[in-house]
């Protein structure tokens, strides 16, 4: 047992010997390598420093710095990382710029292009010496990089200003600038005033075509454009503004004599969009211009009372100026001249549409018959012709028991309205309305064979008459109280005129007496002196509607018809003797 026992610690030493001899020999060859790296590094970086391959030595002497355990020409390492101090602090950044600028450039991305072009020209980069900066450019050629990126970039831009209708001019007039001046083969801004030039013609070529009133606009605004953007940048896009202003003048000359609406858009299209620096008062001269020929167009429509085609270019002119108040007169004119345009309802529901002046108190009158609602409408212009009233009245014909197509003519005298229609019994019926108290009231209505105004309705002239008994042609004038008979115009003779021959045909007066009654309206009338008549001074009188006349003195209105032989008993004695017809008795 005690020699196994010793066996077993005898290889427990062995064991940890070997094991204590294995680190040692891990830690002498790590060691080992530590120095000799080490040494490597600072003397590959003292060796490249000396070659002038300064990105190689500070890279080794760098990694020198790592190894911290072993010090080896700590000094003269520590001062060559000192001078290669420029190294450290560049050669990560300009590489990254190096790489930024190229990606960019082949990116076409010139915005960030032109950000890192800048930041290289703020960079401590440029304060460095000559042989450094060069020996940094080999490595990262970034002045070759920035050179053919502004190269390319003003390729593309100098392609887009030559060809504008592609789009994005106005992006190359913006970027054209960012271009440094080297790149240019004469003077920068003489360059690119050139390219501007080119561009903007091109432009206004291919939009200076009046093709239409969208083509207008389209150029106005694009010089709309092309101006502000230019302005933008100090050019006065002089080269541009004289052709501009002579197109704007031949075209509108041209519009100023088509149609007013064509006009009107191109003028307004013009005012609106063109700019301060092509506007020229010749245009406005040819609005002027323009509105004196439409004046006379005014004046002539208004004298040939041509309402509608004046209203029209009223409305249509209403862009050059106001003519509200204008279009108001004409409509009121054009209602005067056409009071029909106030009638309720269409034209066609109307009959005997007529107009007069000076009646009802109106200085125009318009009177029809709206077939539809069976009622006559009056329409008054109660005013001058200018500055009028309407009034409108209605009276339902209902209440005369008629229509407007029995109505076969209407008669307007003053205040009266005679509507005539068939008679009942007579051939004409004449209703007559009366205009008071701002109405139209029934008056009265007359019956005859014919009917004649005298004095418009004021005065009326009736044959047979159906309100008479005895036909004749009566004479009715209206009075205060309404239509007053008028006497009948007579010749006053006697019985006993022996010259009454002289009278035939002739309405004549004269006094007689009637001896005996007489059933049947005929009988002999006699002159007479007191309580004395004459039977050698007769008449023979007969009432046409056969009503009786009793024995007595009388006082006769009548027609010698004719004189007719008759023997006279009491004398013997054949005598002539005037048949009378008699129109009126009145019974002394």
């Amino acid at each position: 047992m005690n020699k196994r026992n010793r066996y077993k610690r005898g290889k427990l030493v062995q064991g940890f010997i070997l094991l204590l001899f294995a680190v040692i020999l891990v830690v002498v060859v790590f060691k080992a390598r530590h120095i000799i790296g080490k040494m490597g590094f600072v003397n590959d970086g003292i060796e490249h420093y000396k070659k002038q391959q300064w990105i190689e030595a500070e890279e080794s002497l760098q990694r020198a710095k790592g190894y911290r355990w072993f010090h080896y020409k700590e000094e003269e390492a520590t001062s060559t990382l000192t001078a290669l101090s420029w190294i450290t602090e560049y050669k990560d950044y300009i590489a990254d710029l190096y790489g930024k600028v190229t990606e960019s450039s082949e990116g076409k991305d010139l915005d960030a292009f032109e950000d890192y072009v800048s930041e290289y020209e703020v960079s401590g980069f440029l304060n460095l010496t000559d042989s450094q900066r060069q020996y940094l450019l080999e490595k990262y050629p970034i002045d070759q990089a920035i050179f053919t990126g502004w190269t390319h970039f003003k390729a593309s831009i100098v392609n887009e200003l030559e060809n504008p209708m592609q789009g994005k001019y106005n992006w190359a007039k913006e970027k054209i600038f960012l271009v440094p001046a080297q790149y240019f083969s004469q003077d920068k801004e003489d360059a690119i005033l050139a390219l501007f030039k080119k561009c903007d013609q091109e432009l206004y070529d291919r939009y200076a075509v009046a093709t239409g009133i969208q083509t207008f606009r389209d150029l106005i605004d694009k010089l709309s454009d092309i101006y502000v953007t230019n302005r933008a940048y100090d050019f006065e896009t002089e080269w541009l503004t004289p052709q501009v202003k002579r197109f704007m003048y031949e075209t509108l000359i041209q519009k100023s004599k088509e149609e007013t609406k064509t006009f009107e858009q191109y003028i307004s299209a013009y005012r609106s969009g063109a700019d301060p620096a092509y506007k020229d008062e010749a245009i406005e001269k040819i609005v002027e211009d323009f509105m004196v020929e439409k004046e006379k167009e005014i004046e002539k429509f208004l004298k040939a009372k041509e309402y509608d085609t004046l209203i029209t270019l009223y409305k249509e002119l209403k862009y050059f100026k106001d003519y509200t108040k204008e279009i108001e007169v004409a409509e009121k004119m054009q209602k005067y001249e056409h009071p029909e345009m106030l009638l309720q309802q269409p034209i066609e529901q109307y009959d005997f549409i007529q107009t007069g002046t000076n009646s009802f108190d109106a200085n125009q009158y318009l009177i029809a018959m709206n077939k539809n609602t069976n009622k006559l409408e009056l329409i008054l212009f109660i005013g001058e012709y200018q500055d009028y009233e309407v009034n409108t009245h209605e009276f339902n014909l209902n209440d005369l028991g008629i229509t407007p197509d029995e109505v076969k003519q209407i008669d307007v005298g003053d205040y009266l309205v005679g509507l005539r229609v068939a008679g009942t019994n007579k051939a004409i019926r004449l209703p007559i309305l009366r205009f008071t108290n701002n109405r139209l009231e029934y008056l009265t209505e007359f019956e005859g064979d014919q009917i004649e105004l005298i004095d418009g309705l004021k005065h009326l002239k009736i044959t047979n008459p159906s309100n008479e008994a005895i036909p004749y042609t009566y004479d009715y004038i209206l009075g205060e109280e309404g239509y007053e008979k008028q006497e009948i115009a007579t010749t006053p003779i006697n019985l006993s005129d022996t010259n009454l021959a002289n009278y035939e045909g002739k309405l004549v007066k004269f006094s007689c007496y009637v001896s005996e009654d007489s059933n049947d309206g005929i009988v002999n009338a006699y002159y007479y002196v007191g309580n004395t008549f004459y039977s050698d001074s007769m008449a023979y009188i007969y009432r046409e509607d056969g009503v009786a006349i009793n024995k007595g003195s009388y006082t006769v209105i009548g027609e010698i018809v004719s004189m007719e032989p008759f023997y006279n008993t009491d004398l013997q004695l054949e005598v002539l003797r005037p048949k009378i017809r008699v129109l009126e008795m009145q019974k002394e």
